[in-house]
């Protein structure tokens, strides 16, 4: 009996110390796709290197001809004259509405290539028929000043002014227009950073030598067989101004003073009835003969 359990233990210790079997558990993860669905159109090679191959030589890029000839005339003048004008050069790349941009154009790499140096340039990727999606890129020299916001700025302002219209010509000209007035706070910006004030281009002009003014002769502009007579009768008028003007000074400055003579009192009065009283004249520059009318001194004004 003891045996029996002995191998009855023996056999159950067996099986618990026998290692047991893992069972493999295949899990099938999801897969997961490399390709994803774009809503954007991609733009051929060929068609890419006609943006980003080589620098521009119009400010206007439209291989892809979203606009008519007379359109891009119009255009064409509208950048120029901001060219004319800006420090800034502005360049504009046409694209179709649902179409994606290239990698040639992100990241500042068209720009850096053939715009490092020289005068600063702002690109606008324009999405014909839809300006919401514009972007823009800058110079290297601009990108160190103008702030981001500034940048957001611009762009949005164009933009409100560009919904104002219908027409997809239309707005890209509005865009336009408002986006070339927006690079004046650019100009500021770069301008403060230089901490150099504006400077104007001076015009190097020809010396011009001083022009001496002759005075002319009045005498020698009378002919020579008038000169003698005119001389006399020059000299016969002055002579006469001068003599007027000497009599009418000596006469201004004369003074005249009249005696005064003594009335013997009667009845004790200085005078009576008006006989013997004293008259004086009205005025003592002029001469008593010239004076007809004689005043009495009470009757004279103060």
């Amino acid at each position: 009996m003891k045996i029996f359990c002995f191998i009855f233990l023996l056999g159950i210790h067996a099986v618990m110390a026998a290692p047991k079997k893992e069972v493999a558990v295949e899990t099938k993860e999801p897969e997961v796709s490399t390709t994803e669905d774009s809503p954007f159109e991609k733009i051929e090679v060929a068609t890419v290197d006609k943006y980003f191959a080589k620098k521009p030589t119009q400010f206007l890029i439209d291989p892809q001809g979203f606009i008519s000839s007379q359109q891009r005339k119009n255009l064409d003048k509208t950048l120029n004259n901001h060219a004319a004008d800006s420090a800034i050069d502005l360049y504009v790349c046409i694209f179709g509405r649902n179409q994606k941009l290239p990698l040639e154009g992100k990241h500042n790499d068209f720009v850096s290539r053939h715009f490092s140096q020289g005068k600063p340039v702002v690109i606008l990727y324009y999405y014909y028929d839809h300006p919401n999606r514009t972007e823009m890129v800058m110079s290297p020299s601009l990108l160190k000043v103008v702030s981001t916001s500034e940048q957001q700025r611009s762009v949005q302002s164009s933009l409100i002014r560009a919904m104002r219209v219908n027409g997809s010509f239309e707005q890209l000209e509005e865009f336009l227009i408002q986006f070339s007035v927006r690079t004046y706070w650019m100009e500021r910006m770069l301008e403060e950073s230089k901490g150099v004030p504006e400077v104007v281009n001076a015009v190097e002009q020809p010396e011009v030598a001083p022009v001496v003014k002759k005075r002319i002769n009045s005498f020698k502009m009378i002919p020579e067989q008038f000169r003698e007579t005119a001389t006399k009768i020059g000299i016969g008028v002055g002579s006469f101004v001068i003599l007027c003007g000497l009599v009418y000074w000596i006469r201004s400055r004369a003074r005249h003073k009249f005696p005064e003579f003594e009335v013997e009192a009667r009845l004790g009065g200085s005078h009576a009835a008006g006989i013997g009283a004293v008259v004086n004249f009205a005025s003592p520059a002029v001469s008593p003969a010239r004076q007809r009318e004689q005043v009495p001194e009470y009757l004279r004004r103060a």
